[in-house]
């Protein structure tokens, strides 16, 4: 059945309306504080809930801004106060999740009717007085490494959001939980009969692989799994070249893994051709998980694999930015799940 759209009252029309039209006229004049609610409610012979109300759809219309324990503020010309966002991402081509990531940031924030510019770091990092000059906020497409320049942004004091927050920085943000998944994929694959399953990780301090490794060890340890030194393979080296001695070495150490789980899925093609040239065929003498579903360059049909949540990682973002610009109190940390993509890749223990 069709859903039918709840149509406003007379009444929140003619309120929102008039106290358009205030603000218009300069009654309300910008950057101001409305007039309590109480005092519109008798102004307008409403109740103080419809009035309420119709403050709130001001605000989702950008012409108000809720600010807590004062009330609403009157915004500059409709918009969210200086509410031109700043984007800031790095192109790292079509094996990247950023510039999908950074694409639902701008559908999400054109859908709310921010205006927006987006500057590649790669080709021009704004300065620092720019930025806080001609715009309310900036929202990054992935988390950058913390380096001078996010460091400093920081400490400006400006507003900014993360999509796709990947260390503990207390910046509100949008994440993925990988502690949480590498103890749910070493528990389903514990469940399939696996008993030596290792793990690929990049840089171990740098990222979220810190807590990914501690979680990975705490998990082996309450299964009752083996946790020694043929279980962990730290790259050394970036992209498939380090993921192939990576996995490699893993390979020829002195006890064979049955299931390898690494933390993107460029890492799997690398961790794939060791397995080739050791005589293993994945998703029968070993199982192969991944993450993103965009790094595996040889297809989709073959790699299990946790799907990265682009499109939700930019939008939550968003909404977090938007709960802060409005002073909504909305939560300023939106975890976000990714689906499992079951392939070919991975296979249960079959005991005969």
């Amino acid at each position: 059945m069709e859903k039918v759209k709840k149509r406003r009252s007379p009444i929140m029309e003619r309120l929102m309306a008039d106290m358009e039209q205030c603000i218009r006229d300069n009654e309300f004049s910008v950057n101001s504080m409305m007039p309590s609610i109480r005092v519109l409610a008798a102004r307008y012979s409403a109740s103080p809930r419809t009035v309420e109300s119709a403050l709130r759809q001001m605000c989702d219309r950008n012409l108000l801004q809720r600010v807590p324990n004062r009330g609403f503020k009157v915004l500059e010309n409709g918009t969210s106060g200086n509410a031109r966002i700043a984007i800031l991402h790095q192109a790292h081509g079509m094996l990247d999740p950023r510039p999908a990531i950074a694409a639902a940031i701008y559908n999400r924030l054109d859908f709310y009717g921010y205006q927006w510019d987006s500057f590649d770091l790669m080709e021009r990092r704004p300065e620092l007085e720019f930025l806080k000059e001609n715009y309310a906020a900036v929202i990054f497409a992935r988390q950058l490494h913390r380096g001078d320049y996010a460091e400093r942004l920081t400490r400006s004091g400006m507003i900014q959001v993360i999509a796709g927050r990947e260390t503990d920085v207390d910046v509100p943000s949008s994440y993925v939980d990988r502690e949480a998944l590498i103890r749910s994929t070493v528990r389903m694959l514990f469940d399939m009969g696996h008993r030596d399953i290792a793990l690929v990780v990049r840089h171990e301090d740098r990222y979220f692989y810190p807590r990914m490794i501690r979680a990975y060890h705490e998990i082996l340890a309450e299964l009752g799994l083996r946790d020694d030194e043929n279980s962990l393979a730290v790259m050394r080296h970036d992209f498939e070249l380090g993921a192939y001695l990576c996995g490699r070495d893993l390979l020829n150490r002195s006890h064979l893994p049955t299931a390898v789980i690494v933390s993107r899925d460029y890492q799997a093609c690398g961790v794939h051709q060791a397995c080739i040239e050791k005589g293993l065929v994945v998703g029968r003498d070993i199982s192969l998980i991944g993450y993103d579903d965009i790094g595996w360059t040889a297809g989709r049909d073959f790699l299990t694999t946790y799907v990265e949540p682009c499109e939700e990682l930019g939008g939550a973002a968003v909404d977090v930015l938007r709960s802060i610009l409005t002073g909504d109190g909305g939560m300023l940390q939106r975890e976000v799940k990714p689906a499992l993509k079951m392939r070919r890749s991975l296979a249960p223990i079959v005991e005969f």
